[in-house]
This record gives structure tokens, C-alpha cells and sequence, in this order.
């Protein structure tokens, strides 16, 4: 996603009305779309670590052109995401797609196992 195509949608967000309408809970407060900038990844350690996790999240879901996907690295991930009352899918992950095989396999390597 490019720089304007985030502040864009972070625009059309705040105008659906990001305030509980439309069911986008959004504390507008906390967000100043006017100081979103591009960095690069190299000049902070914050950018470097979500573009770790975003690219183990990619290689999971995205198949490769020999029709293989990684989930590895979202495996090992599995316990640092971010769960919404135990779901992982809505607020710790969302999905674009509309295969629900796809999704439910994602989501299985994003499974806690506690028996490890």
C-alpha cells in the first residue's frame, strides 16, 4: 500500500464515520492523519520488526509460483499475536480474501498449542 493510498484510506475511514458507525471502532483521537509519513524501514528497529512479521504473514498466505506457501515463520509467531477475546481473525489478523479454506488454514498455523 502506498503512503497516499494509506492516508486515503485512513480518510474514508474517519468519514464513514470511525466513531462505532458502520462498525469501525476507531479512537480518532489517538491518530493525526496529517503526520502519517513514510520511513524507511532501516531508521527505526520498530519498522524492521513489522516488516519481519508482515513478510512471515505474507509468505503464509501468498502461494508461491510453485503453489507452496511458508507458514513457518507465522507458526512461530502464533503466541505474539494480538487476540480480541481468543480470536485472532478481525483484530489480530484480516483477510481479504473469500476463501474459507484459505483463511481457516492461516489461521490453524496461528493456533495456540499448548502442548508444546
Amino acid at each position: 500500500m502506498s503512503y497516499e493510498e494509506l492516508t486515503g484510506y485512513l480518510a474514508k475511514l474517519m468519514a464513514a464515520g470511525g466513531s462505532g458507525h458502520n462498525g469501525i471502532q476507531i479512537d480518532w483521537g489517538a491518530i493525526d492523519i496529517g503526520t502519517v509519513r513514510a520511513i524507511n524501514h532501516d531508521q527505526m528497529a520498530g519498522l524492521q520488526i513489522a516488516d519481519a512479521v508482515a513478510s512471515g504473514a505474507f509468505y503464509a498466505v501468498h502461494r508461491s509460483i510453485y503453489g507452496e506457501t511458508e507458514v513457518r515463520y507465522l507458526n512461530l509467531m502464533r503466541r505474539l499475536i494480538y487476540r480480541h477475546k481468543g480470536a485472532v481473525s478481525g483484530y489480530g489478523m484480516k483477510f481479504w480474501c473469500t476463501d474459507n479454506d484459505e483463511i481457516k488454514r492461516v489461521l490453524a498455523a496461528c493456533a495456540d498449542q499448548d502442548s508444546e
